[in-house]
Order: structure tokens, then sequence, then C-alpha cells
């Protein structure tokens, strides 16, 4: 990874968190990103651990022979230990080294000393919680971080290894990102709050940055802290970035204001808009969140009745409004494909999912997701095609007390049979308007999601099928390596003539009633931008992949260079697998055929979950049944 800087501005309003101190002051947090180049030994297997130590940036890490190394940012590794004994060499413990260069474990509730030949002098548990974290105060205690996994707090405790004892654990309101030296009280903590140097003895602190609705508050684990001056602070992230913030008073930028409104918006989109705001000298993206006495449902209804209304934000998300569909059927969304055609993309240089959804759905993908079924073959014939009717009789070889998939109750498997087909498995007729719900494999399907939908009885028998989600390549690669050794199979979700994957699109919107339509799409121009697009959704826990495609390689590629781990599907052990180039290239051809996920209107779909519950719960027959959804149905049909 090259080393690079990145320079992102971000408005951002709050306090001044001096204790006492009542006086509001305004600053953005300016962030400058650096990449770390810690050496990738083939024979490295897996990081222990990340920290600073002696002034340096280094990763410990474990390797196939056994061995411990030392990783300094752009140095060679060292052997720091040879010879560990397994207990200490797991993908679950966390190595760290305090200013002495003694080495502590941290696994699960216990804390190790091991001595400079990799022997245990020491260990120590706690009551209350699993340890975390660990990091040196200022007057030079050991603290750990205690994590209660039950009640999903945590706090902090000092260790006294020569004593072989622990403080109670001193429980905080905030979740803690990492920890390190304070610098005029105890330790540096950096949590959902802000970055705050706290007394354990007062059990409070200072809060030098605070993130209000800044994109920096999502920033992961951090690794190590340093606060360089008054208003310049380094984070050591763990994803082998440095991060360092400034603050600095706002000015007044004289553009055009964008308004994107929404429930919530993703911190890399949002770094992403401190960045177009940065680089556009004519519009500047201002983001409008859930307001804090507003529930979920209310701030919804409020923006979807703005927009209808022919107002309210440039800018919406699947997560402004609550009902989208609604909006297009009104025309108060802009339909994009005009802007596209205008010139100014290349549409060869993306995936077909990037402009599909127009046909149907006036939004603007700029980060897709795989979903896909697996399907259990142990000993029957593997059907050459998974469309509907062998998905059925392949469901017919199974026993009844088997159940389709992790918490999917009758209604949900059946509503996985029909979602992704527009016909609904060839029971509605759209060019006639008409539909027949009296149709043999409509009662096949029934008949299936009854005897399968999970239940009391079924709880604890196995699964028939899994439904998959790739939210990056390692999800693909940790799919592919499990169901091969759990014996199953991609079949995709059924339709009349195959069975089908889908591609679920991070997406936005443009306000019809915008007056600033120019704008709106020079920011989902950015947003496409293949350097953008690289820059999304480059990292681990991203959500998405890239839609463009040289981005998609580039990103593959490097994911092949390095070693994964998964606990997929909760699964006792954990699984070690590669992601190899053969894969890269299953994962490109899954997204270039993968469809959009809209099969059959909710509307219709709502209803047959609505009606199918009696029928379910044995209040009523499957003809009885089949007769409301066929006259509701019909109904819906006739208003189109």
């Amino acid at each position: 990874m090259k080393k690079c800087g990145l320079f992102l501005f971000f408005l951002l309003s709050s306090a001044m968190l001096l204790l006492g101190c009542a006086k509001e002051k305004k600053y953005e947090l300016l962030a400058e990103y650096e990449g770390l180049v810690f050496e990738n030994d083939t024979n490295v297997f897996f990081t222990l651990g990340k920290q600073y130590y002696n002034g340096s940036k280094i990763r410990i890490a474990a390797t196939r022979d056994g061995n411990v190394v030392l990783c300094e940012d752009g140095k060679e590794s060292e052997i720091f230990m040879a010879g560990i004994d397994t207990d200490y060499l797991n993908p679950a413990s966390h190595w760290w080294l305090d200013s002495a260069g003694r080495v502590y474990v941290l696994c699960d509730d216990t804390i190790t000393m091991l001595d400079s030949s990799g022997q245990s002098c020491g260990s120590v548990s706690v009551d209350d919680g699993v340890v975390t974290d660990i990091c040196e105060s200022s007057r030079q205690e050991v603290i750990v971080v205690v994590r209660n996994p039950v009640e999903l707090t945590n706090g902090v405790a000092v260790l006294d290894m020569k004593r072989q004892t622990v403080t109670d654990t001193v429980w905080l309101e905030q979740s803690i990102l990492g920890l390190d030296t304070g610098k005029e009280k105890d330790i540096l903590l950096v949590d959902t709050n802000g970055i705050c140097d706290y007394s354990l003895a007062e059990q409070s602190g200072i809060y030098y940055v605070e993130w209000g609705s800044s994109p920096y508050k999502n920033v992961g684990l951090v690794r190590g802290i340093r606060l360089v001056s008054e208003n310049r602070f380094e984070l050591f992230l763990d994803k082998d970035v440095l991060m360092t913030l400034k603050k600095v008073i706002p000015k007044d930028t004289g553009k055009t204001v964008l308004t994107y409104k929404a429930v919530s918006v993703p911190a890399k989109i949002k770094e992403m808009i401190v960045r177009f705001n940065q680089e556009n000298d004519d519009y500047y993206v201002q983001v409008i969140e859930l307001e804090e006495n507003m529930d979920y449902h209310t701030f919804r209804g409020k923006v979807q009745t703005e927009i209808a209304a022919g107002y309210g934000p440039d800018i919406l998300s699947d997560y402004s409004v609550l009902d989208l569909q609604a909006l297009q059927n009104k025309g108060a969304l802009e339909n994009l494909m005009p802007y596209v055609e205008s010139g100014g993309i290349d549409k060869d240089a993306y995936f077909p999912i990037c402009f599909l959804r127009q046909e149907t759905f006036y939004g603007m993908i700029y980060g897709i997701t795989g979903g896909t079924l697996y399907v259990s073959t142990p000993e029957a014939d593997v059907p050459q095609c998974w469309n509907i009717d062998s998905l059925l009789d392949f469901l017919d070889t199974y026993p009844e007390d088997r159940r389709f998939a992790a918490g999917a109750d009758a209604a949900e498997v059946l509503d996985i049979l029909i979602r992704y087909s527009n016909n609904l498995q060839g029971i509605v007729d759209w060019e006639n308007h008409s539909c027949d719900f009296s149709k043999e494999r409509w009662e096949r399907m029934l008949r299936a999601a009854r005897r399968y939908g999970e239940c009391r009885e079924n709880r604890d028998s196995d699964c028939i099928a899994v439904l998959a989600y790739f939210y990056n390549f390692g999800d693909y690669a940790a799919y592919d390596t499990v169901m091969e050794q759990k014996g199953m199979v991609m079949a995709g979700y059924p339709t009349e003539d195959m069975g089908v994957s889908c591609c679920f699109g991070d997406c936005l919107y443009m306000n019809a009633a915008s007056g600033n339509k120019e704008g709106v799409w020079q920011f989902f121009q950015f947003l496409l931008r293949e350097d953008i697009q690289k820059e999304m959704h480059a990292d681990d826990i991203e959500m998405s992949f890239p839609v463009n495609r040289q981005a998609f390689v580039e990103i593959g590629r490097e994911w092949t260079t390095r070693h994964h781990f998964t606990a997929l599907l909760a699964e006792p052990e954990i699984y070690a697998y590669e992601f190899t180039e053969g894969q890269l290239a299953e994962v490109e051809a899954f997204m270039e055929n993968a469809g959009t996920a809209s099969g059959c209107p909710l509307e219709i779909r709502d209803i047959i979950r609505e009606e199918v519950q009696a029928y379910f719960n044995g209040n009523k027959d499957m003809e009885e049944v089949n007769a409301v959804i066929q006259n509701r149905v019909q109904l819906y049909l006739n208003e189109q």
C-alpha cells in the first residue's frame, strides 16, 4: 500500500467539553489519512496485535512455523519470539508490549504475561466479562478494558501482575473504541462520543474532540492515540491507517447548498461528501440526519410529506422516506437515465446493475451487495437447473422434521420461493391483468412452506438452505469455503426458468422538485468516479462492492494477497481461507449476471403474507385462503 495523504473537511458543531465550561465553540475537523506499510511476508499467518511501541507503529504477528515477529511501519519484520505455545497463538488472542518490553496476552477473560522465551510467568482473570484491550497509564499502571458480553457494557480496570490482581471494573456509558497513555490524566479514550483524557480515580475526563454527527465517530477499532498538540491528534486505526485529526475554524463556502436528508448517512458517504465539498467549486452537500427528539418513523414520514408536496431535500436515500415507490408513482423522483445517456459516464465501465434499476426505479446505485441461496445436497441427485419446479421436487426428498432456513417461518419460506419471480412463478399474467391461485404449483409452494417453516418443533434441526449475502470479497470466499465443507451448492433464488442470484444496491435518488439538479447530478457522477469507488469500498468492513469494474478488480486483487478468517454461521471452529484469483473471477461473473432484487410487487407479497397465515396456523384450509388471495390480488391488478 502506498502512503498517501488525503485532506477531508467536515463541518462539526460541538461544545468545548472542558469541565465546568458551558461556552460553545464551533470548529471543523480536518482529517489526514496515511496508509501504513507492514511487511506482508508470506510466512506471516495472522496478526496478534498493533500498537505504538517506543514511538513507532508496530504490528505483532504469528508465522506459520510458530514464531512471533515484530513488523514496524515501513521496515522489514524481525523475529521476536520463537517456538511459542499454540495456546497463545490464535486469532482470538491479543498481544501487547508495555514500555519495558514485557509481553501481555489477552484471551477471553484472562491476561497472561510471557517471559522472553515465551513461557508464562503469571496470569490474572477478570470475573465480570472478557478483556478486549490494554494500555499503560501516565502513572505506568497497566489498564485493561473489560466488556460484559451479556449487558453489552464496557469499562476499565487496573492490572497488577506482581500481585496477580485486578481492581473492580469502572463501567462507562460509552463504547470504547481504543485507549492509550493519558496526557493530563490517566488514559486517553476514543469512544463513541469523541477523544477523552480520563481519570480513573475521578471517574471523569476532558473531551478534546466530540464527534457530533461527523463521519469520524465510526472509525472502528483504534490501536493507538497520540496528542500531537492542543488541536492535533493521531489515531492508529486497526485497518493499518494513520488518521490525523486537526481542529480548525470553519469558513463560509459561498457555494450553492444541496441538502441530503436521511435517518442516517453511512460514514463512508459522509467522508466522500467532505471530499466533494472540498473539490467542487459550485456546490456543497449538507447532511441532515434524524433529529434528536424525533423517532425513526416520524422523521421518514415528515420527509415523505415534504417531497410529495413538491419541496424537501435535493438528495434522498432508502432511509429518507417511508415509501419510495409511492413517490416515484407520483413523479416525485427524477428519472436519471437522460442524464446518463447525455454523456459524462461510460456505461461499459460499470456493472449492468448500476443502470438496470433505472428501468424500473429512478435511483443511482453506487455500491452493490450480492445475495443468493445455497441448498444442502447430501444424497439426492442435484438438479441441472434450479427452477421452482426442480426445487420443489428436491424438497420432497427431505423428511418433514427439517427446516428450510434459520429463522424462516412458513410465511418467510413462501416469500423466499416467490420474491424474485416477477409473475409469482406463473401465477400472475401481467399482460392480461389476471391471476390464478388455484394452480398446482402454488399449492405445492404453500405445502412446502408449511412443512419446512421454522417452528418450535423443528428449531433445533438442520437447515436445508442458507440465505447468503456477500458484502465484500471475503464474504464470497468464506461462504465458498464453508458451504463446500457443509456439502451445500449455490442454487440461487427460484424462478420459473432458473435459479437467480440478485444484487441489492446502495442507492441515492434525486428529488424531481429540486432547484439544483445539475449539482445533484455532479455529486452522483463524483460517487461513480473510479478513484472514489476504490476509496469508498477498499476497507474490509465496507458493506458493499464497487459498481465500477476497474475499482472492483483492483480491490479484489488486493484481497488475494492476504489471509482471512471467519466464524461464519456461528460455527465453533474458526475457518481460515484465502481469496483466490479464481474466486475473484467468480465474483465478477456473479455481479455481471446478477439481476436487481425486484421481483413481484411488494403490495402483492404483502397481501399474500397477510392471508396465508390463517392456513399456516390451521385456522383455514388452503382452498378458503386461496380464494381470498385470488380476490384481493385480482382487485389490485384491476386497479393498475
